[in-house]
């Protein structure tokens, strides 16, 4: 149905990433951390999105191509992403 309306999927996944990306920049603004709880209630889908980067972060090194882009992880980079929680929690 999509298709026949001619709907840009990854326009529409290009806006979302950015949209979040956004927010997390929001999120490293007004708490200072760059550890968006996964459970963040204030806004759940920021959480779920912060798990899923380093998921495809996790995916990438493995050699799977996915929609995390070089320039993506540069883009989070400039903020001190955590791509590994567990170590950003044990410096921290």
């Amino acid at each position: 149905a999509l298709q026949r309306i001619n709907f840009d999927f990854d326009r529409s996944h290009d806006k979302l990433w950015n949209q979040r990306h956004e927010e997390f920049q929001v999120f490293v603004d007004a708490t200072g951390s760059v550890n968006v709880p996964q459970d963040y209630s204030s806004n759940l889908q920021l959480g779920q999105w912060t798990m899923n980067q380093r998921t495809k972060y996790r995916q990438r090194r493995n050699g799977v191509s996915n929609g995390l882009t070089d320039a993506r992880i540069r883009e989070l980079e400039k903020r001190g992403f955590a791509w590994n929680i567990h170590e950003f929690r044990w410096k921290a």
